[in-house]
């Protein structure tokens, strides 16, 4: 993951209010800058810089970039969600088409269409406060958007024995371009920004998830999952029926590697979480032993929650409490804009403090922050605002007069943050 150049910033910037990402509001302090990275955080009356470099933004909060742990870019030209149509199978046909005919639509070449969707995409999240993204890539890696910092995650399918040999050779292409732009080489890819995504149980056999697996564990990369979406889902996969399977037989035929080495759900679970780092996407139908799984593996497993796709879907009530009750890690995401208005991570939020009212802001604010920096392992750049981390500080109007009332009055305001 390469750090993309801005502008040389030296400045100190005054609020009302900072949360540093752990603990407390800061009541009207001041965060310095200078290289575009941070070099202090304090209260303003031990401030001792100059006065002249002084940007006072008054009534507002000032928090971390935010962390987005799952959104596909690719479906960024989409101006409105896709319809959750009758069942699950219909909307991921009509999500197919519109990848088959998204490109043909604007008239230039497939790869400049699908880095043009990108670059829509990422500009979004970053308006949207968004400081890093964990993207699934379908197909070749798109460039990086200044501002943006991006972990891709290459997409692995296997319904048919070509489309297994396609996955893997775009997943080595992605590999290696990453060597190349990091002159690395192959045993030191824990450095690299890169993870792996067999895509669903319905599109994966349970030999390219455990060979997937392997390779995460041999490169130390992170593995991404969607599990546990859909009813759907769980009728294909405990009697191999249903709408999904439908759909499988009228795109590859009855006999396809998708009906083959079908997994359980928990053993789904417990394979994935042999990787250095896994993030289970969705989790809306997750059985107890699987969620039991998931909270002894707490420091290297997580579940990714979507709420506004969560809500799109009309699924049942999310179990967030419970995990959390057990155990369990949980991060938030948008998905795309095929199920979701935008790719506003902040609006994700607000959506769990207003459904969720009996967890703390400060534990929700994490899943977007701290929580899921610490996770990646990326806490001394992400999710915190601390000396020598990047300077990518968001802003969020907050008229507070206690520390105790700061992050419940800006979750449930309306006013949307800004990046500074």
């Amino acid at each position: 993951m390469s750090e993309l150049k801005h502008a040389t910033i030296d400045v100190a910037v005054r609020a009302r209010w900072i949360w540093t990402g752990q603990g407390e509001p800061l009541r009207d302090g001041v965060i310095q800058v200078e290289n575009n990275r941070i070099t202090g955080v304090s209260p303003w009356n031990d401030f001792q810089g100059n006065g002249d470099q002084i940007r006072d933004l008054g009534d507002c909060c000032l928090l971390p970039g935010f962390i987005n742990a799952h959104t596909h870019l690719e479906f960024s030209d989409l101006t409105t969600p896709i319809a959750a149509g009758k069942n699950f199978a219909e909307w991921i046909l009509r999500v197919i088409q519109h990848r088959m005919f998204s490109a043909n639509l604007t008239g230039v070449p497939a790869e400049q269409a699908a880095q043009e969707r990108h670059r829509r995409g990422a500009q979004e999240a970053i308006r949207c406060g968004t400081a890093l993204a964990l993207n699934v890539v379908h197909g070749t890696s798109p460039r990086g958007v200044a501002g943006l910092f991006e972990v891709p995650f290459a997409e692995l399918m296997d319904t048919t024995d070509l489309r297994c040999q396609q996955t893997w050779r775009s997943a080595r292409s992605m590999m290696r371009e990453c060597l190349r732009s990091a002159g690395q080489d192959e045993n030191l890819m824990a450095n690299l920004g890169i993870g792996l995504s067999p895509h669903a149980p319905y599109t994966t056999t349970g030999r390219l998830v455990r060979q997937t697996v392997e390779r995460c564990r041999r490169f130390h990369l992170p593995i991404m999952m969607h599990l546990a979406e859909t009813r759907e889902e769980i009728e294909w996969i405990e009697n191999g029926s249903g709408p999904l399977q439908e759909m499988l037989e009228m795109m590859v035929g009855p006999v396809g590697n998708s009906t083959a080495d079908r997994l359980p759900l928990h053993g789904y679970v417990d394979t994935i979480v042999q990787a250095p780092k896994t993030l289970l996407i969705h989790g809306n139908y997750l059985d107890h032993d699987s969620i039991q799984t998931l909270a002894r593996h707490r420091k290297t497993a997580v579940v990714v929650f979507c709420p506004r796709t969560h809500q799109h879907f009309r699924h049942a009530a999310y179990p967030l409490e419970r995990m959390l009750e057990q155990g369990v890690r949980v991060l938030l995401g948008t998905d795309s804009r095929a199920s979701n208005p935008d790719l506003s991570i902040w609006d994700e939020a607000r959506k769990v403090a207003q459904e969720f009212t009996s967890i703390r802001p400060e534990q929700i604010l994490r899943m977007i922050t701290a929580d899921a920096a610490e996770f990646l392992g990326l806490e001394r750049s992400f999710g915190f605002l601390r000396p020598n981390a990047p300077a990518i500080i968001n802003a969020v109007p907050c008229s507070s007069v206690s520390a105790d009332t700061v992050l419940e009055e800006i979750f449930h305001s309306q006013t949307k943050p800004v990046r500074l």
